[in-house]
């Protein structure tokens, strides 16, 4: 009953390891502000091939001041995902090919200084 117990256990951790899970965090801060937050889930299919999806979130605000003093503020946010899948012939080198969809809003405010 152990060796089958310990067969599922290697399994099972075997499982876990084909598991990865990245994300980025990005922030920038100034006149141009901008916040971008992104997550991969991704399985080793192979030694050689591994796939997954991600997701994606960006906002940025972009503060301006015109020849005429008037201030122009530009905001943007994009959201979407993908799915990718990698091929890794050696070890240092790999293939991939990715689709992504990204959503985009853009809204231009002006005023007085």
């Amino acid at each position: 009953m152990s060796a089958m117990k310990s067969r599922r256990f290697r399994r099972f951790r075997k499982e876990v390891q084909a598991v990865s899970f990245r994300g980025v965090l990005g922030m920038t801060f100034g006149d141009y502000t901008e916040l971008r937050l992104s997550g991969v889930v991704g399985y080793r299919l192979s030694r050689e091939i591994s796939g997954g999806v991600k997701a994606t979130y960006r906002s940025s605000w972009d503060k301006q001041v015109t020849s005429s003093q008037e201030e122009v503020t530009a905001t943007d946010n994009s959201f979407g995902g993908g799915a990718y899948i990698q091929y890794n012939p050696a070890k240092e080198v790999y293939l991939m090919s990715e689709y992504s969809y990204q959503k985009y809003t853009t809204e231009t405010t002006q005023g007085w200084n």
